[in-house]
């Protein structure tokens, strides 16, 4: 009898490590125009400005993209839609120049479905919304009264 509990416990062992993954890094491209990607934790929020938990962020980062990015070292800053910036001589304000190339995607959302140039008046609802105590976002108060 112990030695069928032994041979029972050992292909339920198996089992179970059969079906271990890495999951954080468990990554594959599924046909031309899909990626996956695997994560332990679940995706909470893709409002980017509700965004808190890594999960939402790793998502997001794949979904949005900013102003500028980080770059090779945490103290960087690279272009990303904004080709260039300047900061007034007080460094109160930072004034964006968006690259010319830069369009949403194709949504039903805009005339014909297709996704039309980003400008800054697209920046700037962001900002102001980001801004807004009603949007419950958690950093809300870095912008209020600072958006021009």
């Amino acid at each position: 009898m112990r030695y069928l509990e032994l041979v029972v416990c050992y292909f339920i062992v198996l089992l179970l490590f059969a079906k271990c993954t890495n999951e954080k890094t468990e990554t594959a491209l599924n046909g031309p125009n899909q990626f996956k990607i695997t994560i332990n934790d679940p995706v909470e929020n893709l409002d980017p400005i509700k965004v808190i938990y890594e999960s939402d962020q790793l998502v997001s980062s794949f979904i949005y993209e900013g102003l500028v990015r980080s770059g090779e070292s945490f103290d960087e800053v690279e272009p990303a839609i904004a080709e260039s910036w300047e900061f007034s001589p007080d460094k109160r304000e930072i004034t964006f120049q968006l690259m010319d190339n830069v369009f949403f995607q194709n949504d039903p959302s805009f005339a014909n479905g297709i996704g039309r140039k980003v400008n800054a008046y697209d920046v700037l609802f962001s900002f102001k919304r980001l801004s807004e105590p009603s949007s419950n976002c958690v950093n809300f108060s870095l912008f209020q009264e600072k958006i021009v």
